[in-house]
């Protein structure tokens, strides 16, 4: 099975970040398939 753990972080009148990493769950246990990080813009 595939799943998203998607934290996000939202400022009122400001705006927000969500950061999306996709995680494959097996008989033999997690991998993490994408590792997103914070980069400030």
């Amino acid at each position: 099975m595939v799943f998203v753990i998607e934290p996000a972080v939202y400022v009122k009148g400001l705006g927000g970040c969500r950061l999306e990493n996709d995680v494959l769950l097996t008989k033999k246990g997690i991998k993490i398939l994408t590792n997103s990080r914070l980069i400030e813009i």
